[in-house]
């Protein structure tokens, strides 16, 4: 997590009257406990949203114990946009502020722009699947309330994991893309199969080799390239492309 980053996070948690914490509802209880440190410091209100819900096969995941209000959104269905938007409204009336200020935190990758276009009904927050794509804070207006966008962090307490890569939060070009598909080979064996009509074995290893050989992907010398094939692995993941 760049520093610089990390203050502009602080920023917005120290100007926002409420905070949307966004959460990946494929990995619920990964979240950045840092983040969450600060915001319950500062004794701010907290929103839990859990997005790309369109993406979650199990309907009924547990939820965490999270002491505050959550919401369950997709920015691409717009599933529960409406149900955020009331809850905002409602806590914003709380406040007896004008212009109450909602800061958006969250993960690289994990939607804040996307939820932050849903929410005002234009495309006004920039976009890119890539993570790191937001550098500082931006500032949109709605009818009841201004949007603070903010950097996506990743706290110096977690280690790089495959869960990072799975979300987005980490590149495809991170050390932890092949680990991050043998979790998608072992956890969904059957989309595997569907997608690139191949057979999965236990040996995970020899399943990303099929998968390079079935999408032509060599190296010199005729050798499956792993890592470009767990690269578009986790890319369909990412975008869905696997199922629920």
């Amino acid at each position: 997590m760049g520093t610089r980053f990390f203050k502009a996070v602080e920023k917005v948690i120290q100007e926002a009257d409420i905070l949307l914490y966004l959460l990946d509802a494929r990995f619920p209880n990964k979240r950045n406990r840092q983040v969450e440190g600060l915001i319950r410091e500062k004794k701010k209100q907290i929103i839990f949203v859990f997005t790309k819900y369109d993406l979650v096969a199990d309907r009924n995941f547990p939820i965490p114990d999270l002491k505050s209000p959550f919401v369950l959104v997709s920015a691409t269905t717009y599933y529960g946009m409406g149900k955020l938007k009331e809850r905002l409204i409602i806590e914003c009336r709380r406040l007896n502020k004008k212009v109450p200020k909602v800061g958006v935190l969250g993960y690289p990758n994990i939607g804040k722009s996307s939820l932050i276009n849903a929410l005002k009904g234009t495309a006004s927050a920039s976009i890119s699947p890539e993570p790191g794509h937001t550098k500082g804070k931006q500032y949109l207006w709605t009818k009841h309330f201004m949007l603070i966008d903010s950097p996506g962090v990743i706290p110096y307490s977690e280690e790089e994991e495959p869960a990072h890569v799975l979300m987005g939060a980490l590149p495809i070009s991170n050390e932890q893309v092949e680990p991050a598909a043998f979790e998608i080979i072992k956890k969904h064996p059957k989309s595997v199969e569907n997608a690139f009509t191949i057979s999965v074995t236990r040996d995970v290893q020899e399943t990303l080799e099929r998968i390079a050989f079935a999408k032509k992907l060599l190296l010199s010398g005729g050798r499956p390239d792993t890592l470009r094939a767990a690269q578009m692995l986790v890319k369909l993941f990412q975008k869905g492309k696997l199922g629920r």
